[in-house]
């Protein structure tokens, strides 16, 4: 059924890159946006509410009911509507390192179940974590999914996956010559380091090569030294380079946020969740959930985070005695660029696709739209809907 109807928000407390907006009405006319204006027009009433552009994830995983391996086309519809309650209107499911003989059939499965009109966030492609990663910076994935980083690998993981995967991280040390970047680029696949022990000239060789990404900055890769400043270190200092931060406070001190924050350029700077969608200690009975991470119940590893964007952003705010709506564009904009999807999303412009997230001053989710359409409500915010308003 066409999505053509046009409904207002008033009284919004609108986010912009300038500044928050007061007693905004924003008209939606379809799947996007259309007037802004102080006008007061009839429709749904957020006042003291903050309308912010929805988030972008490009770094999140699932498991238990939301395992993509299993049953896709249910895992990913689940998997969706989670991220609507979180905010999150676009985001890459990602995938970590697996064996390629189990890895081909997955690809294959979900290649064929994929839907993207799903009840809830937009999920934009894979993100593929692996498994072309060096095996000294495997963090938890296992020695045994690691692969050989080669144009025949990679032609077998991309015709299992038709056109489903928009980021992978790599090794880039395991690739000097680039062929397998070069390859990756003309896929147009988006190439990102990590989990490596590159060098600050490899990985500055790589950057030259295409990479414009660092995968959770520090983590999985050789450590920040003075006098071999590695991947990290070349990530920083290239302008070129996003780089990709978990604001858990488990993956990185608030104190390494803060100095990424000034030392990186602003558009430069991406925050991603790597939260585990779906976990379960009854099913996922090696791993724990621990101050907002979730760790190995044997040795208490590093497997991801138990955060979400908004609950990073609110830990960070509070941490560092900064305003939130600061770190707005780095889970908005600057994700929006780096996918090449600035002109679609990323801010609440006339003419942009309607996604957006209504949120209290706290960060907590009261509504999540994509496309126009109201894909998440949270039960304490429903009475304020009208028949106006486009609902799925």
């Amino acid at each position: 059924m066409p999505n053509n109807k046009t409904w207002f928000l008033t009284h919004a407390h609108l986010w912009t890159p300038k500044g928050m907006r007061k007693n905004v009405s924003i008209q939606i006319s379809g799947k996007q946006f259309g007037k802004l204006t102080t006008s007061s027009k009839k429709g749904l009433d957020v006042s003291s509410h903050y309308v912010l552009p929805g988030l972008i994830d490009l770094h999140v995983n699932g498991t238990a009911a939301c395992d993509l391996s299993k049953d896709p086309k249910e895992s990913l519809q689940r998997f969706s509507k989670q991220m609507a309650l979180r905010g999150v209107t676009t985001y890459l499911p990602t995938l970590i390192s697996t064996p390629l003989k189990k890895l081909i059939p997955e690809l294959e499965r979900l290649n064929q179940s994929w839907d993207a009109n799903s009840l809830g966030a937009t999920p934009l492609g894979l993100h593929l974590e692996g498994p072309f990663i060096a095996t000294e910076r495997k963090g938890a994935h296992s020695t045994h999914a690691i692969a050989s980083l080669s144009e025949a690998n990679l032609k077998k993981v991309l015709n299992a996956a038709g056109k489903r995967i928009k980021m992978m991280t790599l090794a880039p040390e395991k690739d000097p010559k680039g062929t397998g970047v070069r390859f990756l680029k003309k896929q147009g696949i988006l190439p990102a380091m990590g989990h490596s022990n590159a060098t600050y000239k490899q990985a500055s060789r790589a950057v030259d090569l295409g990479y414009r990404y660092a995968t959770h900055i520090f983590n999985a890769m050789a450590p920040w030294h003075h006098r071999q400043p590695g991947l990290a270190g070349a990530a920083m200092l290239n302008n070129q380079v996003y780089c990709e931060a978990i604001p858990d406070g488990n993956h990185l001190n608030f104190s390494i946020l803060d100095m990424l924050y000034k030392i990186k350029e602003k558009d430069k700077l991406i925050l991603a969740s790597d939260e585990w969608i779906g976990f379960n200690k009854n099913i996922n009975k090696d791993w724990k959930l621990h101050s907002g991470a979730i760790r190995t119940v044997k040795k208490g590893d590093l497997v991801g985070s138990g955060t979400s964007l908004l609950k990073g952003i609110q830990k960070w705010a509070k941490r560092s005695k900064r305003d939130w709506t600061a770190l707005i564009p780095l889970v908005t904009i600057n994700p929006s660029q780096y996918l090449g999807l600035s002109n679609k999303i990323g801010t609440i412009e006339c003419g942009k696709q309607a996604d957006f997230v209504v949120v209290t001053k706290d960060l907590d989710v009261r509504m999540t739209v994509v496309r126009g359409e109201v894909v998440y409500i949270h039960p304490q915010f429903r009475h304020k809907l009208t028949d106006q308003t486009n609902t799925r």
